[in-house]
């Protein structure tokens, strides 16, 4: 990964990556970040801002978002700000073809600044069953939270959060540029879709925008299955992870679930790896 990541140079403040390092910066993988995991919808953000003032000194570490701008983006020499969410799928499915741990890879060789490293460091996020394996080996004293959520809650979170990063091309007539992934009626129970297509004979939902967060919805599915990345989990230490559906919690008892999983969980010795096991 070394002419990957480059030249030495922070990310965030106090957050580094690339090569080599200065003196008084920590390598990840000594150190015991939370890594929270999961797909979108299943509540990272909502969680992350209710357990920050649960923990002494949070720091975060670059989020996903900005690893993949600033690493894979700029690796395949691709600009960011003109990748929908479809494209981005696909440039990071290009980057795990050529780099199997996928974003788990790149936050395994992020550095921290000393005065930052005995604090406590969280990430947002890993996702799928290559990343979750990856990182378990490669960060040995991390700890992990799955979050978890089924497709119709995540497609309402999505309706509802209007963030412009959630962004789908769009054709001249409106309608979505691609085709919706196949089988993605599947996803859903006959009183969900019967909700949806209600909504939008009310006008209370657009055919458009339904159809945008449906294509994240699946796309990000078939990218990164969540069962079979709760099948790596299964491999790993069960001390190490903590899984919590977020369909049944709201944030704050999210939140005081992990609180209490790193109180009360003993942080894995330097050098203990879980089993990686194809």
């Amino acid at each position: 990964m070394g002419s990957l990541l480059g030249r030495f140079r922070e990310i965030v403040p106090g957050c580094a990556i690339g090569g080599p390092p200065p003196a008084g910066w920590h390598p990840l993988p000594g150190l015991d970040p939370l890594v929270l995991c999961g797909l979108t919808g299943v509540g990272k953000t909502a969680t992350m801002a209710r357990l920050r003032p649960m923990l002494d000194g949070v720091v975060d570490l670059p989020e996903r978002r900005l690893l993949v701008d600033q690493v894979v983006a700029d690796h395949y020499r691709a600009d960011p700000a003109a990748l929908d969410r479809v494209e981005r799928f696909a440039l990071t499915a290009r980057f795990r073809a050529d780099h199997p741990g996928g974003v788990a890879e790149i936050l395994s060789q992020l550095v921290v600044r000393q005065d930052l490293a005995a604090a406590p460091l969280m990430f947002d996020g890993l996702r799928g069953a290559a990343e979750i394996r990856h990182a378990a080996t490669a960060l040995p004293r991390a700890r992990f939270v799955a979050l978890l959520a089924t497709d119709f809650t995540r497609l309402n979170r999505l309706l509802r959060r209007a963030d412009a990063f959630d962004r789908i091309a769009i054709s001249p007539d409106g309608g979505a540029r691609r085709p919706l992934p196949p089988g993605l009626d599947a996803l859903f129970t006959r009183a969900e879709i019967e909700q949806l297509t209600g909504r939008v004979a009310a006008g209370t939902l657009s055919e458009a925008e339904l159809a945008a967060k449906l294509a994240i919805v699946g796309e990000e599915r078939l990218n990164y299955d969540p069962d079979r990345m709760m099948e790596a989990f299964a491999e790993i230490d069960p001390a190490r992870w903590l899984a919590i559906d977020t369909a049944s919690h709201e944030p704050p008892a999210v939140a005081a679930m992990i609180a209490d999983f790193l109180r009360t969980s003993p942080r894995p010795a330097p050098g203990r790896a879980a089993a990686y096991r194809r």
